[in-house]
């Protein structure tokens, strides 16, 4: 005669030693699964981020030389790249590096202010949170998440609110004339310094900076401002020898061309190496070396799947086979195979949610201690990197796991039950 009902007789052995133990280590398993599903999603989203917000991904170098370095292009035929294929921009190279400046507005304690300035070149470039965009040449724009301190080691509390600048005044220094300095000349690097020009500029705005993935310390002002800052000479070919002796060769800078899209500009450079110019691709990725970044946490992943499924499956074939008397007794007082079936589906089911519950809990636990200390989260949220939780890998891997339970439950509950209830009641 029946008795319970098949939610009460599951979660009556719920608490079995076996159950917890068992509980336990598919808990640690799962925590470490979506470790590694984080890593593998972080590598993946780095890469397509790069490729479709990070401009410098996008962008080719020209010198303004032959491709052997021999002679000069002219104007009309430097300018002529436009008109490319693919080709988005085509601009003076001195918009390439910022320009980097110490700001004493910025200084905090013994933390010295220090920004790089870059051009806004299109619409495209930044987007504007608070605020307004640069409208003239003495504006300038700061990130939401403002950290003019370097990367080295962040300190939280010395993080800047963006929009709390808008309205501040700072001033930067020209750097024009530095690159026509002898490295040896003490005396005549020192007058420059001195006699720099100072250039005040207003905060007008505040931009994401995760958007397109610049370092906390990048600000931005118009392109002609930029013109203003940088030297006229410093060029990618210019060359320093450092030391006793040293010597400098300054150059004019030569090109910067934008493609329109990354998949594009392996095309374009060796199209301009066709057309006889000079040129490297600024941002050259490493497809072996990707892959093989993404490739060691994906295998450990599915070493790591194959354990659970294996271990789920003997946990559940041996729970029936020390349990067969149990199995028998359930038919005696009335129950059918399919309630029987259901009863330890329930079970099973109850005890591996339980452990992905404990999984997630560990697993934001220990993101929020990382982040609460730093470790490598400061390090790449400095350069508006985001390590984000891959819920969509978490919630397919958790699907699958159900899956795979209904499916051993039911063939091996089936194999069990098919004997008669003499066979299921002898001892072993």
């Amino acid at each position: 005669m029946k008795g319970n009902t098949i939610k009460e007789i599951s979660f009556k052995h719920l608490l079995r030693k076996e159950n917890i133990i068992y509980g336990l280590v598919i808990a640690f398993l799962v925590l470490i699964l979506y470790i590694l599903l984080t890593i593998i999603n972080f590598v993946i989203c780095y890469r397509l981020d790069t490729y479709k917000y990070n401009m410098t991904s996008r962008i080719i170098l020209l010198s303004g030389m032959d491709v052997n370095a021999t002679t000069y292009k002219t104007d009309e035929e430097l300018e002529s790249i436009s008109k490319f294929p693919h080709v988005y921009q085509n601009i003076s190279e001195v918009y390439y590096n910022p320009s980097y400046q110490q700001v004493k507005e910025f200084d905090r304690g013994s933390l010295k202010g220090n920004i790089q300035v870059r051009a806004i070149l299109d619409n495209n470039t930044i987007k504007i949170i608070n605020g307004s965009i640069p409208k003239n040449s003495n504006e300038i724009v700061v990130p939401v998440k403002f950290y003019p301190y370097g990367q080295d080691e962040i300190e939280k509390d010395k993080i800047i609110i963006g929009k709390t600048q808008i309205g501040k005044k700072i001033n930067l220094y020209s750097e024009k004339g530095y690159f026509s300095i002898d490295p040896n000349d003490k005396e005549n690097s020192k007058k420059w310094y001195n006699n720099r020009k100072k250039i005040e500029f207003t905060i007008v705005g505040t931009y994401d900076s995760e958007l397109g993935m610049f370092e906390r310390n990048t600000c931005f002002v118009s392109m002609e401002a930029l013109k203003e800052l940088k030297d006229d000479y410093g060029g990618s070919n210019a060359t320093v020898v450092a030391g006793e002796g040293s010597t400098y060769t300054p150059r004019n800078y030569g090109r910067m061309v934008i493609v329109d899209k990354y998949k594009n500009v392996k095309k374009v450079s060796d199209y301009l190496t066709e057309k006889d110019y000079d040129n490297n691709i600024a941002m050259d990725f490493n497809d072996s070396e990707y892959y093989i970044i993404l490739l060691i946490p994906l295998i450990v992943s599915v070493i790591i799947l194959i354990i659970i499924f294996i271990l789920i499956k003997s946990f559940i074939n041996k729970k029936l086979k020390n349990n067969h008397k149990y199995l028998g007794m359930l038919k005696t007082f009335g129950y059918n195979n399919k309630e029987i079936n259901s009863i330890m589906m329930l079970e099973n089911f109850c005890i591996l949610i339980i452990s992905i519950i404990i999984a997630i809990i560990l697993y934001s636990l220990l993101f929020a201690i990382m982040h609460y200390f730093g470790f490598i989260f400061d390090y790449i949220d400095y350069y508006s990197v985001i390590i984000k939780k891959p819920y969509v890998y978490m919630l397919i891997s958790t699907m699958i796991f159900v899956l795979f339970v209904y499916r051993i439950n039911n063939k091996l509950c089936n194999k069990y039950l098919a004997q008669n209830i003499t066979n299921l009641l002898k001892e072993d």
